[in-house]
């Protein structure tokens, strides 16, 4: 078995082990019940998420590292790249010319 993460976050852990299943990643959850003796336990105690074969490992860590890179900061201001106008983050339309905020990729 490889461990592929671990956190003291069990509802992040459950989330990780969900995404791995919709890609198919047979995977397992050691250790969450341990939360009682946090702070007691050392981090190897953590709950983790376990892949028995080892290129679905490689999988499931390139998966979770996807899944953990932030986002585009939606609520930044942007500037409209067809008219130029000044757009508070919120919104996702220009109001001057209508065209659709472009995210990074």
């Amino acid at each position: 078995m490889y461990t592929v993460y671990s956190s003291q976050d069990q509802l992040l852990i459950s989330h990780l082990k969900n995404l791995l299943d919709q890609h198919g990643i047979v995977s397992v959850l050691e250790q969450m019940h341990l939360q009682g003796a946090m702070g007691e336990l050392p981090m190897t105690a953590w709950p983790r998420i376990r892949v028995p074969d080892r290129e679905q490992a490689k999988k499931a860590r390139s998966l979770i590292k996807n899944a953990l890179q932030p986002g585009p900061k939606l609520h930044e201001v942007w500037i409209c790249s067809s008219c130029g106008e000044t757009i508070e983050g919120q919104f996702t339309q220009c109001w001057q010319c209508g065209a659709h905020r472009k995210h990074p990729e």
